[in-house]
């Protein structure tokens, strides 16, 4: 049972706060004083009287139902939260590969300029080319010149 005001309780009931009154003069609500304001006691059977037990037991099945449903639908969205968070660790793995790689890369291009040094000056053009080639951006594909020195043949 719960005691609310007389304002509270019209709006419980759906009437108004003079209807309220008019049902406590009557004696259809219990209400009693509590300092200045009245305070109207409700039991469930007053604010849902429409509502009988077979309606109820029908709403509150339906109620569990959704609730089943819920509580599976949360138990798969765990499962795809799993998956995810297994494939973000494996991303992770492939970026610090991706790193290891990258370090190599550029000892490998310390070491080139050296290398150039100690090849054949007819092979310095190409090796040359070739260095331009991977510092280019990929959509500078068109600036891309041929390997070989003007006037030489292709292989």
């Amino acid at each position: 049972m719960a005691e609310l005001t007389i304002a509270e309780a019209a709006a419980v009931l759906g009437v108004s706060s003079e209807t309220v009154r008019r049902r406590i003069r009557r004696g259809a609500l219990s209400a009693r004083p509590h300092g200045r304001r009245y305070l109207v006691s409700l039991t469930a059977e007053l604010v849902h009287p429409w509502l009988d037990l077979d309606q109820a037991q029908q709403l509150l099945d339906e109620v569990r139902r959704c609730r089943d449903g819920l509580d599976t639908e949360m138990r798969a969205l765990s499962r795809e939260r799993a998956g995810v968070s297994g494939e973000y660790r494996e991303l992770g793995r492939l970026l610090e590969d991706l790193q290891e790689q990258l370090l190599s890369l550029g000892r490998v291009a310390k070491v080139l300029p050296r290398l150039a040094e100690d090849l054949h000056p007819s092979d310095l053009d190409r090796v040359r080319l070739a260095m331009e080639r991977a510092r280019r951006r990929k959509w500078q594909f068109w600036r891309c010149h041929s390997p070989y020195p003007a006037g030489q043949a292709s292989p």
